[in-house]
């Protein structure tokens, strides 16, 4: 399920409520902070019943424009805690995640939080590509629930072009 080895059969899945006119997220909230965000609803599918949910956003690339590519991070709303996968291969887990992905603790934010993958830039492929997120909620019966991403390629412009990014 989370890429790599496609084609991934998920029409078994079972889906959330979508939220037409939102931003991308997959969540609940039986109050309001994080309504803004959530594009699926899935409070039918975990509230009381389930504390994850697995999350796959395909993406085309053009490996030929990413060429000049300097920075590559992933920014993350999330409540409670996550692991993300780039085609298969895990990129990035929320702090205090460790050897157990399905242990997680509060935690709350409106705001995107930054994890440098630049590492693993590597890892895009030409075409079809799969970001996938293993979304934690600290408890079943918690009142909200976030996963919204952002894989973000850029060029960090504060380097001279002929200096070598990794010479910092």
């Amino acid at each position: 399920w989370t890429g790599g080895s496609e084609p991934f059969d998920d029409s078994s899945w079972t889906h959330g409520v979508y939220v037409d006119g939102k931003t991308g997220g997959v969540g609940y909230d039986t109050e309001t902070q994080y309504i803004p965000w959530i594009s699926y609803n899935v409070k039918s599918r975990m509230l009381n019943t389930s504390r994850y949910a697995y999350i796959r956003i395909p993406f085309i690339a053009d490996t030929a424009e990413l060429a000049g590519v300097s920075f590559l991070k992933l920014r993350m709303r999330y409540d409670d805690g996550f692991v993300a996968y780039l085609n298969g291969q895990e990129i990035a887990r929320s702090p205090g995640i460790t050897e157990n992905p399905w242990a997680a603790t509060s935690h709350e934010t409106t705001a995107f939080e930054e994890f440098s993958v630049t590492q693993h830039q590597g890892k895009i492929k030409d075409g079809q590509n799969i970001l996938a997120i293993f979304g934690i909620n600290a408890t079943t019966t918690s009142t909200d629930f976030i996963i919204s991403a952002e894989l973000i390629a850029g060029v960090d412009n504060s380097i001279p072009p002929d200096v070598a990014p990794t010479a910092r």
